[in-house]
């Protein structure tokens, strides 16, 4: 009987040690899994692709800007933030300098749209969003707007938005009415110039602190929400797709 109480001693005795080096291995493989993410602002592209590498994580370029101050193919910014404890394989997007702004943005208005476009890659700029909007006064396709305004300079991004003139809404009830453009994400500068070119009248402007979001727990294996830009529109009255007649009051909400 001793005996046997032993036996089943000894094998409590394994079973524990058993599952307290389980819980050892395990909590070192998820320290092991878990890094601080390092500061890339400066470095160029190649460097902090390398280092990401190492460490593993997944770099992705997300944005580029220009900077007089940045030299071109360096990093401006990055998400997550440095000192930041993520898990391996978490992507880090960062921002690459573009240099100081050499290009000149080319005047579009009153171009067909597909000849803007082109036009628009032949100064090698990229083309961002093309909202199209009924404008009886206009030919059918002829660029009403752009932003950056025509041979603007300290242009942030090489990004070129274009309102375009659509064919008038048979459907339309009202000859004069509009479809109020979707201008939530669009930094403030070119929202406001959709809103006074097609007529309608822009109100005071509602600026709205917003924090960084979080980057998340190192468990999580969703993807960091990128940050909203300062100065880009949060919401919108009327809304979007919402018949509008020139005049109408536009509100717009944004970061600050």
């Amino acid at each position: 009987m001793k005996s046997l109480f032993r036996i089943l001693g000894i094998m409590l005795l394994l079973v524990a040690v058993a599952l307290t080096s389980a819980i050892i291995t395990m909590q070192l493989v998820i320290h092991g899994a878990e890094v601080s993410v390092p500061d890339m602002r400066g470095k160029s592209i190649a460097e902090a692709d390398g280092e990401s590498a190492h460490l593993g994580l997944r770099m992705q370029v997300a944005n580029h800007f220009y900077s007089a101050a940045i030299p071109a193919g360096d990093i401006m910014d990055q998400t997550p933030a440095p000192g930041t404890r993520v898990r391996t394989g978490w992507p880090l997007r960062v921002t690459e300098s573009l240099g100081a702004q050499k290009v000149t943005v080319p005047a579009l208005t009153g171009m067909q749209d597909r000849i803007a476009m082109l036009e628009v890659h032949r100064a090698g700029l990229d083309l961002g969003s093309v909202a199209y909007l009924p404008w009886p006064q206009a030919v059918s396709g002829a660029v009403l707007a752009q932003t950056p305004t025509a041979h603007a300079k300290d242009v942030a991004s090489p990004n070129v938005q274009l309102l375009v003139a659509a064919p008038a809404d048979e459907d339309t009830p009202t000859q004069n009415a509009l479809v109020m453009p979707n201008l939530v994400g669009k930094i403030f500068t070119g929202a406001a110039l959709t809103v006074t070119h097609a007529g309608l009248r822009l109100a005071p402007v509602k600026e709205v602190a917003v924090a960084i979001p979080p980057v998340g727990s190192v468990n999580s294996t969703a993807a960091p929400r990128p940050p909203v830009l300062t100065g880009s529109v949060l919401a919108q009255t009327p809304l979007a797709g919402y018949q509008v007649t020139p005049g109408t009051t536009v509100t717009l909400t944004v970061a600050k």
